[in-house]
């Protein structure tokens, strides 16, 4: 499996749109078997898109991306995982242990109940969207449970 995580100072990226740097990670027997640090391109989120699907990864983990980005990010064959945070070695650890990302890695604001914060309000997000598709997991049982 291949996994592309955008990175800032070994931490995932908070911004998408203006990330700098993405780690390219091999993954073979839950183990991590090759790993390179790519400088993206600094054109803009449309061209590191292009530049990250170029690279075919299975998995893209990232920080918050803008709307208009994130629903072109979705048309693309990989897991997204975005609105994430932490340290990439803990992100990576979460991923092959169970290859799911918990609320622990969501930013604030965006969490598994598919809540955003925008200000000092709480709001849905896009209810219409399958949770899934939002957050690149779905519910676990004890979220379905609070739901």
């Amino acid at each position: 499996m291949k996994v592309a995580i955008t990175v800032w100072q070994q931490r995932v990226s908070p911004v998408f749109d203006v990330s700098a740097n993405l780690l390219m990670l091999s993954l073979h027997d839950g183990k991590i078997a090759d790993e390179q640090a790519i400088p993206l391109p600094t054109s803009g989120p449309a061209a590191k898109l292009a530049f990250i699907a170029a690279l075919q990864p299975d998995v893209l983990i990232c920080g918050a991306m803008s709307a208009q980005i994130q629903h072109v990010a979705e048309t693309h064959p990989w897991q997204l995982y975005a609105f994430m945070k932490g340290s990439v070695r803990r992100v990576m650890r979460a991923l092959i242990a169970g290859g799911v990302l918990a609320d622990d890695f969501s930013l604030p604001g965006c969490t598994a109940r598919n809540r955003c914060c925008t200000g000092n309000k709480w709001a849905q997000c896009v209810a219409q969207e399958p949770h899934e598709k939002r957050f690149g997991r779905p519910l676990c049982q004890s979220e379905k449970n609070e739901n």
